[in-house]
C-alpha cells in the first residue's frame, strides 16, 4: 500500500471516498496488531521501495520478503463469493472497467459497483486490483 501511496502522489491523483473506506478498514487490524508507529514504517518502507519492487514481491508470492508474516491475510475460498460476485471478480481478473463489465453481464454499473463492494469486503481487500491478484493466485477462471 505504501508504494501505491507513493503512485498516487506521483501522478497527483486520489483515492475514491470507497477506495479510502476500504483502506481504512484494512488497516484497522493492521494497526491494533502492530501500533500506530510500526505500521507506519511499514507503509514509509512500502513507499521508498518503489513500484518495481512492490510488483515483483506482491508477483514472486515469496514470504520471506513480506514482513511480518502476520500481516498475510488468512486463506480465503472462492465459495465465499456468490456466483454472480465471481463472475464479476473474473472480469475484474481482465482489467474491465465498471461500464464493461455492466455491458458483459447486461446489468447497470450500480450493480456492478455494488458486487465490487460486497467482493472487496469479503475478500477483506481495498482495491479491485487485489481481487484479480487473488484470483490468479488461485487458479480461478478470469
Amino acid at each position: 500500500m505504501g508504494a501505491a501511496d507513493a503512485l498516487y502522489e506521483k501522478f497527483g491523483a486520489r483515492r475514491t471516498q470507497a477506495e479510502q473506506q476500504n483502506v481504512e478498514r484494512w488497516l484497522v487490524p493492521l494497526r491494533n496488531a502492530l501500533g500506530e508507529q510500526a505500521t507506519n514504517d511499514l507503509l514509509a518502507q512500502g513507499r521508498a521501495q518503489g513500484l518495481e519492487r512492490a510488483i515483483t514481491l506482491a508477483r514472486s508470492g515469496d514470504k520471506k520478503d513480506a514482513q511480518p508474516s502476520a500481516l498475510e491475510p488468512p486463506a480465503r475460498a472462492a465459495s465465499a463469493l456468490t456466483a454472480r460476485e465471481q463472475q464479476v471478480a473474473a472480469l475484474l481478473t481482465r482489467g474491465l472497467s465498471n461500464r464493461q463489465i455492466a455491458e458483459q453481464l447486461v446489468i447497470t454499473e450500480r450493480t456492478v459497483a455494488s458486487h465490487i463492494e460486497h467482493i472487496l469486503e469479503k475478500l477483506g481487500f481495498a482495491s479491485r486490483h487485489q481481487v484479480g491478484a487473488w484470483m490468479v493466485e488461485h487458479g480461478l477462471p478470469g
